[in-house]
């Protein structure tokens, strides 16, 4: 298997069918490094363009990349730090808004 570096993934992520297939890039890593029991919902595609969190996992026990429980999950192939950090800024508000309601 040859290695992927550094620059062919910039190169991929700047493609439009990358929008829609990282998610499932992500999804098939979560799946491998878990516990068959984690649920993951993580949508790809077309469903990428709806708002919300990009992804939702609960996993009963704690790997390398995935932490215990439920977690929230915001990913991008754009590369544009100033809208990652808005969003992450914005998705940090949601997750305590929606903890504050006894939803976590």
């Amino acid at each position: 298997m040859t290695p992927i570096d550094k620059s062919e993934i910039e190169s991929w992520g700047k493609i439009l069918d990358a929008k829609g297939n990282f998610p499932r890039l992500i999804e098939k890593l979560i799946r491998e490094t878990t516990p068959k029991s984690t649920y993951l919902q993580m949508p790809s595609g077309s469903s990428v363009y709806m708002g919300g969190w990009d992804g939702v996992v609960n996993c009963e026990e704690k790997t390398e990349k995935v932490p215990s429980g439920i977690s929230l999950w915001e990913i991008g192939t754009n590369g544009d730090e100033i809208k990652a950090n808005k969003d992450y800024t914005k998705r940090t508000e949601d997750s305590i808004r929606h903890c504050a309601l006894n939803l976590c």
